[in-house]
């Protein structure tokens, strides 16, 4: 586990990006979809701050991985031809629509149509988001993480940690109660239960890639037993974190939702605790 620890800022930022991100992704298929009065409806949008800076917050650990944090700027310097640039490019394009969307429904006076229209904008921009977070670490020279089960398993962390910050939203403003009449629950549900099993097939499923792997200094079942510990610990927790939010769309508990979100991001911070300890150069193949 001492790789996964060095790259502890990358671990941070894998973390909360997608988990903030993945908030507008489910925001967008609740909204609209329960009545409520107007000042309920301004709490609920103005709760989307929180997890907007949560992305901000990733970003801002990501750059203590450089040597020098004006580096950043060059991240974007080859987009279209380079996936950390294009996922750089992808995340500061959901910033801002995140940021238009927050702004614009903070008075509460933006008309529906339009609300709905920027929700599915910064939705879209979310999704698109994760998966440019997991397409970057489809890098050819490390085996190990050269896998498509990473875009698998950072839409799970969007969708489960996405589901608790909406069901939070709901318990902090007080609409809850009306949109328990429409399809919210079922919606926030199946959100959150996709979301849990995508998760549990993306690490699982690279657990099982790895351990048939080697180089001339390592062994990938030596690290995937060294790694399954996290690995089961961050499963465990992303479930825990669904059935949380299942329970709030049932019951409407607060508590839950609150706790919903903290399983969440400890969920996703040990699965890629363990992702990175998971790492196998094929430049040292036999």
């Amino acid at each position: 586990m001492t790789a996964a620890f060095a790259e502890l800022p990358l671990a941070v930022f894998t973390t909360l990006a997608p988990v903030g991100a993945g908030a507008f992704t489910v925001l967008a298929f609740v909204l609209g979809r329960g009545e409520s009065d107007a000042e309920s409806r301004v709490r609920f949008d103005r709760f989307f701050f929180a997890p907007l800076i949560v992305v901000c917050l990733g970003f801002a650990a990501s750059m203590a991985h450089l040597a020098d944090p004006s580096h950043m700027a060059g991240a974007l310097a080859k987009v279209g031809s380079s996936p950390l640039s294009n996922e750089v490019c992808v995340g500061t394009l959901f910033v801002v629509l995140a940021l238009a969307y927050c702004a614009a429904t903070a008075s509460g006076k933006l008309g529906e149509g339009m609300r709905a229209a920027l929700a599915w904008f910064a939705a879209a921009a979310g999704a698109a988001f994760a998966v440019f977070t997991g397409m970057a670490y489809m890098i050819p020279t490390i085996a190990s993480w050269s896998t498509p089960l990473n875009i698998v398993q950072m839409l799970g962390y969007a969708l489960v940690g996405g589901s608790a910050f909406v069901a939070a939203a709901l318990s902090a403003s007080g609409m809850k109660a009306a949109f328990d009449a429409a399809s919210y629950p079922l919606v926030l549900k199946i959100a959150a239960l996709v979301g849990a099993a995508l998760a549990l097939v993306g690490v699982f499923g690279q657990l099982a890639l790895v351990a048939g792997m080697s180089n001339a200094v390592q062994t990938g079942s030596d690290l995937v037993s060294a790694a399954a510990p996290a690995a089961v610990t961050g499963v465990v927790l992303l479930a825990a974190s669904a059935v949380a939010t299942v329970r709030f769309a049932s019951k409407g508990s607060a508590a839950l939702a609150g706790f919903a979100v903290l399983l969440a991001l400890g969920g996703v911070f040990a699965a890629r605790l363990a992702f990175y300890a998971l790492q196998i150069s094929v430049g040292l193949s036999l």
